[in-house]
């Protein structure tokens, strides 16, 4: 029979082990691990109202996303003005849209040909020649879109669109979590013509459910090139046309999602931004994944996302308090003796905390970069005076000698 003593000790060797373990774990994660600084993030969603929403440029994202039709170009004037109004908002909060070309509303089974696609994809490049992120197009291996049973037409779209714009950044197949992802996305690799150097993914399924066994790894295994997160985010409420609840409301299930969206993100080197979809609900819409709500309430995903965010923002500098270390330097100004101090110029910063850096938003941080500018400078032209008065008072005392 073992005592006492001997059993607290083989408890604690035993809890050492564990300790040990996990410590090699952290230590193997960290290690293998992508720096977060290289993960970009952006917001996808339809309505150009979000950003106006200064939570939103708190956010401090550079990335947005739309999806127009393939033929927005010639449609009517109401779609045109949407869209348009959607990018010059995007564009003016300096923020870099990513447009994914989808089906058109006033054909939606059609598939256009390769040259019906490379003329209204050349005309939207002549009216937004400042754009450089592309989607082939949106969900292509879902079965609601005409490029789920032809990923060689989609192979076709995506070569014309690169023959456009050799130097943009297109995605060249932008896919759902799905069965049919894999034999898509390898019939449409043996098809085109150019290499592909991004894919897109939206795991909706892989984020939200538990058991769901299709997602980023089956993509990494199939394609090469980066990988872009394209559409994701945690699933509020889904309510179907015919009016059945297939996800009931549940926003911490939603705020989980979001923190597995980067975790997998970060799990490999290859994907290099993500986006979420989408910034705000809409009453009587189906679809929610909304991280603010109808009535304009912020969610439990919203604040996951701020602190996944900061995790990821890059120092954000503060001037530092002025120096102490001046120099004393007593002259004596007509017969009188004056004591001044000399300080130098500092620019270093220190860095600011996490929840200063969640507060602070991207027209605050330009003020406060603005202003440090502006006291580097100040500070450098009053050193330049003050030399150039010491050389002049020098020069001068020279002058009375001789």
């Amino acid at each position: 029979m073992v005592d006492r003593h001997a059993a607290g000790k083989i408890r604690h060797r035993r809890a050492q082990a564990a300790s040990a373990v996990a410590l090699l774990a952290v230590l193997v994660f960290a290690l293998c691990a992508r720096p977060a600084e290289a993960l970009e993030v952006g917001m996808g969603d339809q309505k150009a109202a979000m950003f106006g929403d200064s939570r939103l440029r708190a956010l401090g994202l550079r990335h947005a996303r739309l999806v127009v039709p393939w033929d927005v170009s010639s449609s009517p004037a109401p779609a045109q003005a949407a869209a348009g109004a959607w990018l010059n908002a995007a564009r003016a909060l300096g923020m870099q849209p990513h447009v994914a070309f989808g089906v058109s509303p006033r054909s939606r089974g059609y598939l256009p040909t390769v040259g019906e696609y490379t003329a209204a994809v050349a005309a939207f490049r002549v009216q937004y020649p400042w754009i450089t992120d592309y989607a082939t197009w949106n969900e292509a291996n879902f079965e609601s879109q005409p490029t789920a049973r032809n990923p060689r037409r989609a192979a076709e779209f995506f070569d014309a669109l690169s023959g456009l714009c050799p130097t943009c950044r297109i995605v060249a197949g932008d896919v759902l979590d799905q069965a049919n992802m894999t034999p898509w996305l390898r019939e449409f690799v043996a098809a085109a013509r150019t290499p592909p150097r991004i894919w897109g993914l939206h795991n909706y399924h892989e984020v939200n459910r538990a058991d769901w066994r299709i997602g980023l790894a089956e993509l990494l295994a199939v394609v090469p090139g980066e990988v872009w997160i394209t559409e994701t985010g945690g699933l509020v409420r889904i309510v179907t046309a015919d009016r059945r609840t297939t996800w009931p409301y549940d926003e911490a299930r939603a705020a989980a999602a979001t923190n597995k969206v980067f975790a997998l993100a970060r799990s490999d080197a290859r994907v290099t931004r993500l986006y979420f979809y989408h910034w705000n609900a809409v009453a009587g819409v189906g679809w929610d994944s909304g991280l603010i709500g109808p009535k304009g309430e912020p969610r439990l995903a919203l604040q996951a996302l701020r602190d996944q965010l900061a995790l990821l923002a890059p120092a954000v500098v503060a001037p530092k308090p002025r120096a102490r270390r001046c120099r004393k330097v007593i002259r004596r100004v007509r017969g009188k003796r004056v004591t001044r101090y000399v300080c130098p110029c500092r620019t270093k910063a220190r860095p600011l905390s996490k929840r200063q850096i969640r507060r602070l938003t991207s027209k605050q941080e330009k003020r406060l970069m603005d202003k440090r500018r502006r006291a580097a400078r100040a500070c450098r032209l009053r050193a330049a005076r003050r030399a150039a008065a010491r050389r002049a008072a020098a020069a001068k005392k020279l002058a009375k000698r001789a």
